[in-house]
C-alpha cells in the first residue's frame, strides 16, 4: 500500500508540473498577439504583417484578409481563431462576419433602433453592421481610440486640435440645430408607414422620403465642396480663428429664403433632385451619413477663422460663401425640407 500511494504521488507531481507547463505557454502566447499571417499566393506564400489588415471577413464559409491597399487573400482559419490571435484594443468583432482594424474605420453612424454602421476603408463589399447587443461596446472601443463621440456619430477627426478642445457659442448652436434635424428625420422615419413616407402629397411636389434624399446629396456636395476650400488651412494651420461667424447680406438673404415654412418654390438643380422612388431606410441612412460628415468637417474646422475661407456653390456657378456661411445654409437648408417633408405626411 505505501509503494503504491508513493507512485501515485509522484505520478501526480509529474502531470501537476507537465500541465504547469503546458498553461504557461498558452498563457505566454496569448499574451503576444501575432504580428503577421502567412497567406498563399499562386504556388508560394506571401507574408502579410497585422498593421496591414484592414479587416477579416467571411463569405460562404470562406475566411478572407482585406489588406489597405485593397488585396484580398484566403485564409485557411476560422474568424474566431483568428481574432483569439490578435490584439483585441486593435481588432473588434463586428458582427459574425466582420473583425475590424481601429485604423480601418473612418466613421461610426447610428442604423435603424440601436444598430450601428462601420464606414470602412478599404470600403467592404457589405455594410458592416453592429447589432444593438454589440454597439456600446463598439463605441468604447472608437472612443479608447480617441473618436469624437456626438450625438450619436462617431467620428475620426484629420485636423489636429484635440478632440476634447472647448467650443464656442456658435459651433455649438450649429451642432445642436443639425442634431434637433437629424431626430425629427428619426422620428418621422419611425413614427409614420412607409407608404405614408413615399406618398407625393400632390403632384410635383417631393414625398417625405425624397426629402431625406435630397437633403442626403446636397449636404454631401457641400460638405465636399467646403472640405476643398478649407484643406490647405487645416494643413498650413492659418487662417486661425478670430471670432464668431458672421454673415454678409447676400448670406443673410439666402439663409432668410432657405426658413421654414417655404413660401416661393426653389426648383432643385437636376444633380439634387431625388429620383421618382426612393425606399425609406436607404434615404434615412444616407441622410445620417451626410450628417456625419457635415459634422466632421464641422469639427475639423472648428478652430478656422470661417469667415475668411471661401468656396464656389455646388450649385449655383459663380456663387460663393464663406464656409462658416455654408455651415448655417446647411442647417437652414435641412430645416426647409425636414417642415417639408412634415407637411407632406400631415396632408395624407
Amino acid at each position: 500500500m505505501t509503494s503504491a500511494i508513493a507512485k501515485y504521488h509522484a505520478l501526480a507531481a509529474h502531470f501537476t508540473v507537465e500541465y504547469a507547463h503546458r498553461l504557461k505557454a498558452v498563457t505566454h502566447g496569448a499574451q503576444s498577439p501575432r504580428d503577421r499571417f502567412l497567406v498563399r499566393k499562386g504556388t508560394g506564400h506571401l507574408v502579410i504583417k497585422v498593421a496591414d489588415v484592414a479587416y477579416f471577413y467571411t463569405e460562404d464559409k470562406l475566411v478572407f484578409l482585406i489588406t489597405n491597399n485593397t488585396q484580398r487573400h484566403l485564409l485557411d482559419k476560422p474568424l474566431a481563431e483568428i481574432e483569439g490571435s490578435l490584439d483585441r484594443a486593435a481588432f473588434f468583432r463586428a458582427n459574425r462576419a466582420t473583425l475590424v482594424h481601429i485604423d480601418s474605420v473612418a466613421r461610426c453612424t447610428p442604423y435603424g433602433k440601436g444598430k450601428l454602421l462601420l464606414e470602412l476603408r478599404p470600403p467592404p463589399r457589405e455594410p458592416v453592421i453592429v447589432s444593438q447587443e454589440r454597439a456600446a461596446a463598439c463605441r468604447h472601443w472608437l472612443a479608447a481610440h480617441d473618436f469624437l463621440t456626438i450625438f450619436g456619430f462617431a467620428l475620426r477627426l484629420n485636423g489636429c486640435m484635440p478632440t476634447n478642445a472647448a467650443i464656442s457659442a456658435d459651433i455649438e448652436e450649429i451642432l445642436t440645430a443639425l442634431h434637433a434635424v437629424t431626430s425629427q428625420a428619426e422620428k418621422l422615419c419611425a413614427s409614420a408607414s412607409p407608404e405614408a413616407l413615399q406618398r407625393l402629397p400632390e403632384p410635383g411636389r417631393w414625398s417625405a422620403a425624397q426629402c431625406l434624399a435630397h437633403l442626403a446629396v446636397s449636404n454631401f456636395a457641400y460638405a465636399n465642396a467646403m472640405r476643398s476650400a478649407s484643406k490647405p488651412a487645416l494643413h498650413l494651420h492659418n487662417h486661425e480663428r478670430s471670432g464668431p461667424i458672421r454673415v454678409g447680406l447676400l448670406s443673410r438673404w439666402f439663409l432668410a429664403y432657405m426658413e421654414p415654412p417655404a413660401g416661393r418654390r426653389l426648383r432643385a438643380p437636376r444633380a439634387i433632385a431625388p429620383p421618382p422612388f426612393v425606399e425609406v431606410g436607404a434615404a434615412l441612412r444616407e441622410f445620417q451619413r451626410s450628417q456625419a460628415a457635415v459634422i466632421e468637417l464641422l469639427m475639423e474646422c472648428r478652430h478656422l477663422d470661417l469667415n475668411k475661407i471661401r468656396f464656389p456653390n455646388p450649385f449655383v456657378p459663380g456663387l460663393r460663401f464663406t464656409v462658416g456661411a455654408g455651415f448655417l445654409i446647411i442647417a437652414a437648408h435641412e430645416r426647409r425640407h425636414i417642415w417639408q417633408a412634415s407637411v407632406a405626411i400631415s396632408k395624407q
